[in-house]
């Protein structure tokens, strides 16, 4: 019976032969009649795409290593020198032993696999690495189940044939390298053992590479069998003996251990760049093709300056403090140089995000004010209790320590921060003036200027912290608008744009980098108070829930955010309390190696010594357009006609419908200003309205939309608001059913 056996198994091995020799035959002869080829190797290694993109700072450094594809995870193209020679000879050893020898299919492996499953009942592969590579490269010649198998197999052996001769053994077995796939997403051997073993794949050693090698033929293997698996495997090349195998167990656990637990992710997301990974977001999403973004920040201050914010954080976290922002600009040339827009705990940016700007707006407002010659930082202005009437009822604006200081110049309450003065101002800029002026500047998304109305001049717009350092800049630059720059490949997408005079927004600059200015609101000692050149303006939000802090020296722009991401309230934090500190510190950072100089007064500009009255303070070198600095040196009130005259009813979108039961040659609208009625001139649309002996106007109401303007006698606008005056509706009785 054996000997019979034995004779039937030889006669099997004998028709394998002649079988495989008629499969090569047949197989060659249509080898040579394909015209079908690969695409060439260099562009196949072109062609490969990472799961993961990097930013880079502006000298090349590594910034933010994101991952922009969640299906797979393969890094970087390696070369095959750059493969440790160890995981090699495995990959060798467990999946083509005779690679260098065949040209594509390895006919003995073929022959043998076919024998073991006569033999043993238990299918054995003989795919060689050149057969994988093409069902790499033609996702078609994988194989399917049943009864397509051994025509896929036919195929591809085919195929890998055609490949030996297109392409050279290295470049087979490194492309073979980088598209292996390992345990669960990893694919590629970069992947492998820089997620599994935080190691670059030059770097494995043999244990390591046993393992990586075991993964390949099963990818979801649990500790146990792969332990198994690679001790057999290191065995094969003596590492340890087959009777050595509690040695073995107890050398590999280690390794083992780590690529099954979550250390080793741990250990491979701490050797990549996460400095930056909401700008690389941003950018990568704008463009999601690229691998590769070239950035403006600076690496070593971005990392100094996320230190600084985590400090500050870390200080105030007893007072309900969690998240903060900081964004620094080159204004020079507009670039971005530091962008730390979350301390690491959420996905929310910071930098993007809109929050209420407070008081930050207030330069933007008097800048305007004064390009427009309505003010001078010397005029004085009413900080006192003021109601104005608005849609909903009474505007009360109040300042933030809930008292009021009389007559204050606008240099004092800008640089205070007042709040009414700033509302007073906006009422004499007007409304939607100072909404035009916003939306010049480059914030976004604003909403009617109705919806506002005077709180416009508190910040009660939402704005980002991006946009108000892309404004803030421009006052930096003396007025002129350009869009801040991300990467270095990124061009002017307009033409710089002067959206303020040189000399008003140098005559803000002055206001705000005035220690003196600011004792009213802040004392002689606040963190504001610098060694060398520096203009800041500290902003609050309703209910403490954002605190700001923008401003610049000669050469960069520095905005600060401090807050909750979730809207909560701090707990007794302001401006110079929360956002100032970090401010000067980034400052500190900026200018280590050099000082900063004020800015060169431009033409058109008089120095002018003024001196208020005891209460006002002691006397100042003040900057003012020419023409409008004051004459004289001694003065006791500086203030235009146009700070005095205001329209105080109707007011801003007001809406007013007709009565019906009231005959239409009876109705008027009471319209109350304030200012010299004698000096004054008052216009709905372009009819002229005149005051009463008392100074009160009545004016003979009509429907549409008009137009109250308040006007000097030259004819200058001083005020003017918008309002509607609608039709009547009439009230139609319906006669009950009986009467009719």
């Amino acid at each position: 019976m054996k000997h019979q056996s034995q004779s039937k198994f030889q006669l099997f091995a004998a028709a394998v032969q002649w079988i495989l020799l008629v499969i090569f035959i047949v197989n060659f002869i249509l080898f040579l009649s394909e015209d079908k080829s690969f695409e060439k190797f260099e562009k196949v290694k072109s062609q490969y795409l990472s799961s993961e993109a990097q930013l880079l700072d502006r000298q090349g450094r590594a910034l933010q290593d994101l991952r922009i594809k969640v299906d797979v995870r393969k890094f970087e193209w390696v070369r095959l020198q750059e493969v440790s020679q160890p995981l090699k000879d495995f990959i060798l050893l467990t999946e083509d032993k005779r690679f260098f020898e065949h040209h594509g299919v390895d006919y003995l492996a073929l022959a043998n696999s076919l024998l073991s499953t006569f033999n043993t009942r238990h299918v054995r592969g003989a795919s060689t690495l050149t057969m994988q590579v093409v069902s790499f490269l033609d996702t078609s010649l994988k194989r399917g189940g049943s009864r397509r198998s051994l025509f896929k197999k036919w195929e591809q052996m085919r195929a890998a044939e055609k490949l030996e001769r297109e392409w050279t053994k290295a470049q087979i077995f490194e492309a073979y390298l980088n598209f292996v796939s390992f345990k669960g997403e990893l694919v590629g051997t970069s992947a492998a053992s820089q997620v599994l073993f935080a190691k670059s794949p030059s770097a494995l050693n043999k244990i390591e590479a046993a393992i990586l090698a075991s993964l390949i033929r099963s990818p979801n293997a649990n500790q146990k069998m792969l332990e198994r698996r690679t001790c057999a495997l290191l065995a094969k090349i003596q590492y340890f003996s087959l009777n050595e195998g509690a040695d073995c167990i107890a050398a590999v656990f280690p390794a083992l251990k780590q690529a099954f637990s979550s250390a080793g992710d741990l250990r491979f997301k701490a050797l990549r760049a996460q400095y930056a990974p909401e700008l690389a977001r941003l950018l990568f999403k704008r463009d999601p093709n690229l691998k590769k973004i070239h950035s403006t920040i600076d690496l070593r201050l971005q990392k100094e300056l996320r230190v600084a914010l985590n400090a500050t954080l870390a200080q105030l976290k007893t007072q309900n403090v969690r998240e903060g922002a900081v964004l620094v600009v080159d204004h020079q040339s507009n670039e971005v140089l530091a962008y730390i827009a979350n301390p690491g705990k959420s996905f929310v940016d910071g930098i993007l995000a809109k929050r209420q700007a407070g008081s930050t707006l207030k330069p933007l407002l008097y800048a305007a004010a004064i390009d427009a010659k309505y003010l001078t930082q010397a005029s004085l202005l009413d900080d006192s209790p003021v109601d104005i009437p608005v849609a909903g009822g009474v505007y009360r604006p109040a300042n933030y320590d809930k008292t009021f200081h009389g007559q204050v110049p606008l240099n004092q309450a800008l640089a205070s921060s007042l709040n009414v003065p700033a509302v007073k101002t906006l009422m004499l800029v007007g409304v939607e003036k100072f909404h035009a002026v916003l939306e010049n500047f480059g914030f976004k998304n604003l909403r009617e200027p109705n919806f506002y109305g005077p709180s416009l001049a508190l910040g009660s717009v939402d704005v980002s912290l991006f946009e108000l350092v892309q404004a803030y800049s421009a006052l930096a630059r003396g007025g002129e608008f350009r869009k801040l720059k991300l990467t270095m490949q990124q061009k002017d997408e307009i033409e710089p744009t002067h959206l303020l005079s040189p000399q008003a927004a140098y005559i803000v600059n002055e206001i705000l980098s005035s220690n003196q200015n600011r004792e009213m609101g802040f004392g002689l000692h606040s963190s504001l108070d610098f060694k060398y050149w520096v203009a800041a303006k500290t902003g609050t939000s309703k209910d403490m829930r954002d605190n700001w802090c923008v401003g610049f020296s000669d050469r960069f722009t520095v905005g600060v955010w401090i807050g909750n991401f979730n809207g909560e309230p701090m707990w007794n934090v302001t401006g110079m309390s929360g956002a100032a500190p970090l401010f000067a510190k980034v400052m500190s950072t900026l200018h280590k190696d050099r000082s900063s100089k004020m800015p060169v007064a431009p033409s058109g500009i008089v120095k002018k010594l003024v001196t208020w009255n005891q209460k006002q303070g002691a006397s100042q070198q003040l900057s003012f357009i020419q023409g409008t600095e004051p004459t004289g040196t001694q003065i006791q009130t500086v203030q235009t006609q146009a700070a005095q005259a205001k329209i105080l009813y109707p007011t801003e979108g007001l809406i007013v419908a007709l009565d019906p039961d009231i005959p239409m040659e009876l109705q008027k609208m009471f319209v109350e200003f304030k200012g010299d009625s004698k000096q004054l001139r008052v216009f709905v649309n372009t009819n002229r309205l005149y005051p009463n002996s008392d100074g009160s106007i009545l004016w003979p109401i009509e429907k549409g939309v008009k137009t109250l303007e308040l006007q000097d006698k030259s004819g200058k606008v001083l005020d003017k608001v918008k309002f509607v005056v609608r039709a009547p509706r009439m009230n139609v009785k319906k006669i009950p059913a009986r009467a009719r």
